[in-house]
């Protein structure tokens, strides 16, 4: 079971960010008239970073359970 979640929370995270990722370039490419102006590039950064550092949370939390030992011995 714990291998179900593990692999689970691997596949949520990937695909939170991607998905937060492709935005984020579609933002950017869609914004690059006014790329440089600090506002707009902390407003994609705030808005795109968030989601991907949550996707990257899950990730880590799902190999991390993938990678803790059974709790008993053979």
């Amino acid at each position: 079971m714990k291998r179900f979640f593990g692999g689970l929370l691997i596949g949520i995270g990937i695909l939170t960010m991607t998905t937060s990722g492709l935005c984020s370039l579609a933002a950017i490419v869609m914004a690059m008239p006014m790329l440089f102006q600090t506002p707009v590039m902390l407003w994609i950064m705030a808005l795109g970073g968030i989601p991907f550092a949550a996707g990257f949370g899950l990730l880590t939390l799902g190999r991390r359970l993938l990678r803790q030992p059974n709790g008993y011995e053979e």
